[in-house]
């Protein structure tokens, strides 16, 4: 006698998610879906069927938007160490243990963008697109 739609379809299930056997699991669930199609199994082996399609068919994300992150990683990173050093720096004003003047403060915050600005400028000015290198690389080997 042959096995049970309910054997079976453990069999399959073993294969796909246990022993990472998707291939062979696929032609159980499709051997279910043949030998008992008004089973309940069968119905649920269609929707294992679908999951698997489903895989098979998703698009692997492009790694090139991971490079474009890292320096919005940096400037973030340095814009908070500044407003965490500006925060630091009134409370320590505020607990009297350093004095700051209003203008002295205001300071700290015009110089701190400035430097934000030099950074981003440098970044941008040693990240040549492709082309330049391109360019820079052809005119060294001439």
């Amino acid at each position: 006698m042959a096995d049970s739609p309910l054997e079976l379809y453990r069999n399959a299930y073993v294969l796909h998610y246990r022993e990472d056997g998707i291939g062979k699991a696929q032609a159980v669930y499709q051997s279910i879906i043949r030998q008992f199609p008004e089973s309940d199994e069968a119905g649920y082996a269609l929707i294992q069927l679908q999951k698997i399609e489903a895989e098979n068919l998703t698009v692997p994300e492009d790694p090139a938007p991971a490079k474009a992150v890292k320096p919005l990683l940096l400037v973030s990173f340095i814009l908070n160490t500044v407003a965490l050093a500006a925060i630091l720096l009134a409370f320590l004003s505020y607990l009297k243990i350093l004095p700051l003047q209003p203008m002295q403060s205001s300071e700290i915050v015009k110089r701190a963008g400035m430097l934000t600005s030099k950074l981003q400028r440098n970044e941008q000015a040693q990240t040549p697109d492709a082309d330049s290198r391109k360019d820079h690389t052809g005119a060294e080997s001439s």
